[in-house]
């Protein structure tokens, strides 16, 4: 994709792009460094949770992209100012090569939890890196409205699971 991208070959990773990720960004971000993947298992009151982080190391590898890398080391963080932000690395890698954004295969540090939403306990499992590619692109006002839908859709199965074993 990019002639000054040298992915890095040290870096092994698992295969999660069949997993239904998606992202929860403002509308016009093309920045998505994180996204997340839910699954319910079966027969229980758990869920797996996946959440992804951009694995910039991937493409920065300091010997190969030295003038890159040197960028990087520079600025240090991203800015974000009103209405404009200055990437860490370079605007092309940030809102392209690096970002989850939908239909693309996108290398990323994976975090695995286990969630149990009848107890509220929350396990950490795992990390690791992989590869994932996002489903959906969501804002945070349609992502609130699909829990609020989830919450609903759960407490009237609560209620249903209680009438039936009265």
């Amino acid at each position: 994709p990019n002639p000054n991208s040298k992915p890095n070959p040290d870096i092994l990773e698992r295969d999660q792009t069949g997993l239904q990720t998606f992202t929860i960004d403002p509308p016009t971000s093309l920045d998505c460094d994180d996204a997340f993947s839910i699954v319910l298992l079966p027969n229980t009151t758990r869920a797996r949770i996946y959440v992804h982080i951009a694995n910039v190391a991937y493409y920065f590898n300091p010997k190969m992209n030295p003038d890159i890398w040197n960028v990087i080391c520079e600025r240090g963080a991203t800015f974000y100012g009103a209405g404009f932000n200055w990437p860490m690395i370079p605007s092309n890698y940030a809102n392209g090569i690096c970002s989850i954004l939908p239909g693309k295969a996108t290398h990323v540090i994976t975090c695995e939890f286990e969630y149990d939403w009848q107890s509220g306990d929350l396990q950490y499992l795992e990390y690791y890196c992989s590869r994932v590619i996002s489903k959906n692109k969501y804002d945070y006002d349609k992502f609130d409205g699909i829990l609020l839908e989830l919450q609903h859709h759960q407490h009237h199965q609560h209620h249903q699971h209680h009438q039936h074993h009265q």
